[in-house]
């Protein structure tokens, strides 16, 4: 397991392989998973937004706590959704929260959940007569939102939280889904 940990961890020194190790062990105990297929989500998290790898682990362990899991696809998830997230200006708490709040509400999947987020942020960027007919409708500025999206960060956070606030302060409900 070590030598695993050692082979995937990104940014790994002596003082903590044990560490990581015994975190890795616990998940494929507790969870079942496999210790470099977590090693390979811990880093995207480390990597991604700045966590240590005691806080990565510990956001992988809680989002299975909170059934983020149900389909066996949290780590796949977490490796292919977690740029999509930090483009928008999410944080990794902020990811797991919208994971469990859309899990919450009845999502299927975290899956499902990551690709919505993914597909929004390559949308809003794409700058195409959908994209900017939706913004219109929203009453939103596609140029000053676009630019926001791309510049990433806090920008693309305002962005998206303007965004998703104009769309759930809509009070047609089949417009709404349409936007």
């Amino acid at each position: 397991a070590m030598g695993t940990v050692a082979q995937n961890a990104a940014d790994i020194s002596s003082s903590n392989i044990e560490e990581l190790t015994t975190n890795a062990l616990i998940l494929r105990d507790t969870f079942g998973y496999d210790v470099s297929e977590t090693m390979r989500a811990v880093n995207m998290l480390m990597d991604q937004f700045g966590l240590s790898g005691k806080e990565a682990f510990n956001l992988v362990a809680q989002g299975a706590q909170y059934g983020l899991d149900k389909n066996g696809d949290l780590l796949d998830s977490i490796n292919e959704y977690s740029v999509h997230f930090k483009q928008l200006g999410f944080d990794a708490d902020e990811m797991f929260n919208s994971l469990v709040n859309g899990a919450y509400s009845g999502t299927f999947s975290v899956d499902k959940l990551g690709d919505a987020v993914k597909e929004f942020g390559i949308r809003v960027k794409d700058n195409s007569d959908g994209t900017k007919g939706a913004f219109k409708t929203l009453g939103l500025n596609a140029t000053d939102l676009t630019k926001k999206f791309n510049e990433g960060g806090e920008e693309g956070k305002k962005a998206f939280q303007q965004v998703t606030t104009a769309l759930f302060e809509m009070k047609d409900k089949v417009k709404q889904n349409e936007v």
